[in-house]
């Protein structure tokens, strides 16, 4: 489906109302790449939220790389870690929280995220996403494999295996691969005030590979 252009009308001169919003979090949800931690400052800034950045967290309360973790302990107990620190930012209120990329995995964890705030699932197509991390040298050296697959196919096999599952937690959904990260705050900024306390899931369109 082709995506409807977003306008971005005198976006430098907006003005983000402040609202309540509930108490409710505004999770961003995606695969490695689509620039979640890169989006996430911005859009809390725009909305006036405090920020966190799952993977950062973990990384600062156990003292070790997420490369580290996976190297001497393994996924299991990254994913470990990872539920922790997901409990202790969700916890909070009125936050912007950007999440690992397999966040998503643990059923208890898509839950919280359904009950304490709003899913917002950054998309692109797996080549895409290929390119974007080839060119950040600093990214690829420290983030591990996570299937036996490499490259672009182990890409195509994660978006195939999770796409149900940030689906389960979305709400909303944003085709990230001809804006840049100032924009997409601005859409998603735009699209979260409109949806203000409303309650129920919210219609989106799929952007990921068909």
């Amino acid at each position: 489906m082709v995506r409807q252009e977003f306008v971005f009308n005198n976006r430098s001169d907006y003005q983000y109302p402040v609202s309540e919003f509930g108490s409710k979090n505004l999770y961003l949800l995606g695969l490695r790449g689509t620039g979640k931690s890169t989006v996430g400052p911005l859009l809390a800034q725009n909305l006036q939220r405090p920020f966190w950045d799952l993977d950062l967290l973990v990384q600062q309360t156990s003292g070790r790389t997420i490369l580290e973790i996976f190297s001497t302990e393994g996924e299991e107990e990254f994913r470990r870690l990872e539920s922790l620190a997901l409990r202790r930012v969700a916890a909070g209120s009125q936050q912007v929280i950007a999440l690992g990329g397999g966040a998503i995995l643990a059923s208890e964890n898509r839950q919280l995220i359904r009950e304490t705030g709003w899913g917002v699932w950054l998309q692109a197509r797996s080549e895409i996403l290929h390119e974007r991390i080839c060119s950040d040298a600093d990214s690829t050296a420290e983030r591990p494999p996570l299937t036996d697959r490499s490259g672009i196919d182990e890409l195509r096999l994660l978006a195939d295996q999770r796409k149900a599952l940030y689906a389960e937690c979305a709400d909303y959904a944003v085709n990230v691969e001809n804006w840049t990260a100032t924009d997409i705050a601005h859409e998603i900024a735009i699209w979260f005030q409109s949806v203000d306390n409303n309650e129920g899931d919210l219609p989106y369109t799929d952007y990921t590979d068909s």
